[in-house]
């Protein structure tokens, strides 16, 4: 997870993950031990292959035919693959919500606003025999300048259908010199891994409570980090923490906090709360003391049992907004406590 510039059961508690992580992430970095997770783990895992009645990677291919429409500007078609009562929500600067195919369809027509726009799915993920979580990237053109969108898309399966997506954006801020966008989407149904998915947890408590030394041992050598939304990307464990550093500074007491957590294969995937309080300068915006809180997704690639790579997905203005919002006003003075003055 980085900063920019300027419905599922929760898993367990920071405490709970601080005192169940460690050991086991320790295991996989130093022996690659098999290690059995707690049975109070409420943490999401995706079920063997065949275990579902439902044709997940059918329907990873519907999904991955509405985002292909959505790239032809034929936003009926894409709409049409979803269920005629689907719920679409959308995190980024603001929270949105959409209802029904007809109201999709005019939410893709509302925000195709360049002049051509191309869709690419990564991969699509099982998580779990009710959830379907897709990655790509929008590309932007307009004129000869282009602009990258990333996003992760939870849609949840229910009687075969999909009805309901929760999509995170991390829209880049400055054009893009490389508007490449991935080949065929990879659907990845394997079994889960409770060791990856802890150890991916452990980042976050390490992350929270700036402690390193915990995790320094978990990051392949050639490890790769990617984020669209604040235009960084950076090789080794050595320069992505330079960069996190500098750019969580201005959040000293910055938290983050799991609220899903899916395994699948080499892949994990956390959805994840960000809180911060901005107490030193932001760039050329001085502390303004305010609390900070947007929504995020990491993706995760394991290679030999440490991290390979990470995507981080969240909406950098979702931060500079709650820095730069106008001040609230003050409550107005009741009438009646007026009078009561101006008699005494």
């Amino acid at each position: 997870m980085l900063i920019g510039p300027l419905s599922s059961r929760p898993v367990p508690s920071l405490l709970l993950a601080l005192i169940l992580a460690a050991p086991l992430a320790s295991a996989a970095c130093q022996q690659g031990a098999e290690t059995t997770p707690p049975a109070e783990s409420k943490r999401k895992r995706a079920d063997r292959p065949g275990d579902s009645s439902v044709d997940l990677e059918a329907l990873s291919r519907e999904l991955a035919r509405s985002y292909s429409a959505l790239s032809d500007g034929d936003l009926e078609a894409a709409a049409a693959v979803f269920h005629p009562d689907v719920i679409w929500h959308v995190r980024t600067v603001t929270t949105q919500e959409v209802r029904g195919r007809e109201a999709l369809a005019a939410y893709f027509r509302a925000r195709r606003t360049a002049d051509s726009r191309d869709v690419g799915l990564a991969r699509v993920f099982a998580g779990g025999d009710d959830l379907l979580i897709a990655q790509g990237r929008f590309v932007d053109h307009n004129g000869s300048r282009q602009r990258v969108t990333g996003f992760v898309a939870f849609a949840r399966v229910e009687d075969g259908q999909l009805v309901e997506v929760t999509e995170h954006l991390a829209p880049a801020q400055v054009d893009t010199t490389d508007p490449r966008l991935p080949g065929d989407p990879e659907f990845i149904h394997d079994d889960s891994d409770a060791v990856r998915q802890t150890m991916a947890e452990t980042l976050d408590d390490a992350w929270s409570s700036n402690d390193w030394g915990r995790i320094d041992n978990m990051f392949a050598p050639e490890f790769a980090y990617h984020n669209l939304g604040a235009g960084v990307e950076a090789t080794g464990l050595k320069a992505y923490r330079e960069v996190f550093e500098r750019r969580a500074a201005p959040f000293p007491d910055m938290s983050f906090e799991i609220v899903n957590s899916w395994s699948t294969g080499d892949w994990v995937i956390l959805e994840k709360r960000v809180r911060g309080t901005h107490t030193v300068a932001f760039g050329e915006l001085a502390p303004t003391m305010r609390s900070i809180e947007f929504m995020a997704v990491d993706v995760l690639r394991f290679s030999d049992d440490v991290i390979g790579e990470l995507w981080s997905y969240y909406d950098p203005l979702a931060i500079e907004t709650q820095l730069r919002a106008p001040a609230p006003s003050a409550p107005a003075q009741d009438d009646d406590e007026d009078d009561e003055d101006d008699e005494e």
